[in-house]
């Protein structure tokens, strides 16, 4: 009797393009470490009046000084957005579940403005409300890359579409950004106008980084064309905890915050003198 032969199952990671989960991981964890920085610079001033020259505050000032480096604001940060924006395009557009990234994303987004204005009104103050941050914008590009794909079924002339709005939105930013095209302080200005004084804790912006996205969007068919991975003999369990970020970013994101924010309370209350806690909570 012949031996029935059980179908092998490929490992979870085996079925993905590691290599796009792998450089959203990438950019996941970068913007994980800049939120944690951030994060320090807010309690380094709740905090600057209790603390001495110790090392403590010398690691919140560190920190600080990273954040703000010229380095980081006009060569890592841009470059890792642009990144971040452009696999997304590479990925949505050979994804069976292009709706289901969508829903998630723009669900995530609302329950985050939802809760930071929630924040907001418990604290009397909307400093930390998030009305236009990257999963907002994600979303939108998510949504333009449904609606084309509803109107246009070959994916050649879909290539095609996308590259020209991606000029478009580029040249949108160029004259932006030269003063040519002014915009409004409306919440739907907003999403163009950098200069805008509509506050958001986390600001992103539609342009250029849709543009980003959508020359994604084009490669994709160009780069994928059978959806599967340009590198599979680097495809082993070397990769998969940089990879998981990249499959789960917004279940990272979440996580994050509150982590740092818990990491650092816990910091305070056991390096820094109670009085910053009281002072903060009112408890004389």
């Amino acid at each position: 009797m012949a031996k029935n032969k059980r179908k092998k199952i490929k490992p979870a990671y085996k079925e993905r393009v590691w290599e796009l989960d792998f450089a959203r991981g990438v950019c996941v964890i970068l913007m994980m470490l800049d939120h944690f920085a951030v994060a320090c610079i807010l309690f380094s001033e709740m905090w600057r009046g209790y603390l001495g020259e110790g090392s403590l505050m010398r690691f919140l000032e560190f920190a600080e000084s990273v954040y703000f480096s010229e380095f980081k604001l006009f060569t890592v940060q841009p470059a890792v957005i642009a990144t971040f924006f452009t696999v997304a395009g590479l990925s949505v557009s050979f994804s069976k579940k292009r709706f289901n990234s969508f829903f998630k994303t723009a669900s995530f987004a609302a329950a985050l403005t939802l809760a930071t204005l929630l924040l907001g009104f418990i604290l009397g103050d909307n400093y930390f409300l998030v009305t236009h941050g990257v999963f907002h914008m994600f979303a939108l590009c998510y949504l333009f890359h449904l609606a084309v794909g509803l109107l246009i079924k070959d994916k050649y002339a879909r290539s095609g579409i996308f590259i020209a709005a991606s000029v478009f939105f580029f040249v949108l930013y160029a004259r932006t950004e030269s003063g040519v095209i002014v915009w409004g302080d409306d919440l739907f200005s907003s999403l163009f106008n950098q200069r805008s004084s509509l506050h958001s804790m986390d600001d992103f912006y539609l342009i250029p980084w849709i543009g980003y996205f959508l020359l994604g969007a084009a490669a994709s068919p160009f780069i994928y064309p059978e959806r599967e991975s340009l590198f599979p003999f680097l495809n082993k369990k070397w990769h998969i905890p940089v990879t998981f970020v990249g499959r789960h970013p917004i279940f990272c994101y979440a996580v994050d915050v509150v982590v740092s924010v818990l990491l650092l309370i816990i910091i305070g209350l056991v390096a820094v003198p109670i009085d910053w806690l009281t002072d903060i909570l009112g408890i004389v």
